[in-house]
């Protein structure tokens, strides 16, 4: 989602616009069905209470990630700069050559 908004300029804030960006990762049909999903009263309470506990965590913007890593040690990230960092606290490998700050993130302002 963030590459079809930010880098490729796609209308993602209507179903079309999700369903588009979803056929080209998961394929039309599983895309139709998340979208379908979407609107359903269960989805929509997970939203407002994903919403409130962010806001409680202290979520002030997009992208804003909380991630809590294999050993149960839970970090919150602000800013799509701070990708690097999200995947050095979770143990991911960025690429083949290492961790995540081989493969330059930094900020992009």
């Amino acid at each position: 989602m963030y590459k079809a908004f930010f880098v490729d300029l796609e209308t993602i804030h209507t179903s079309e616009g999700v369903l588009r960006v979803f056929e080209k990762v998961i394929g039309r049909a599983e895309a139709r069905a998340v979208v379908e999903r979407s609107k359903t009263d269960e989805v929509k309470r997970l939203l407002s209470t994903n919403t409130d506990e962010a806001l409680a965590n202290g979520c002030f913007g997009l992208p804003y990630i909380s991630a809590t890593n294999a050993e149960g040690k839970k970090e919150s990230y602000w800013g799509f700069d701070h990708l690097g960092q999200v995947l050095d606290h979770l143990g991911l490998q960025g690429d083949e050559a290492g961790t995540s700050r081989d493969r330059g993130w930094r900020a992009m302002l």
